[in-house]
């Protein structure tokens, strides 16, 4: 899983978990989508990765700022030099 979008790229290209040999012979999951059905669900969740990797971008960056912030020295510069 990738830190900003909490997803594996496979995730992120086709909306859905890879399906393996042995999971196709233990599930029948054969469902077929309309187009218009499956433009609906990929927009939906192209928007949720994006507020997700939004979200995880705002949460890493305050960390990295608390991070440097703590070993940060704040010097004190006499006025004219």
């Amino acid at each position: 899983r990738h830190d900003s979008t909490g997803y594996t790229p496979f995730e992120l290209m086709f909306a859905r978990q890879p399906r393996f040999t042995a999971d196709l012979s233990s599930s029948s999951t054969s469902t077929s989508l309309t187009v218009s059905h499956y433009h609906h669900i990929m927009q939906q969740f192209i928007e949720h990765a994006k507020i997700a990797a939004r979200t995880n971008n705002l949460r890493h960056q305050q960390s990295s700022k608390q991070r440097y912030d703590r070993h940060r020295s704040n010097p004190q510069h006499p006025v004219g030099q």
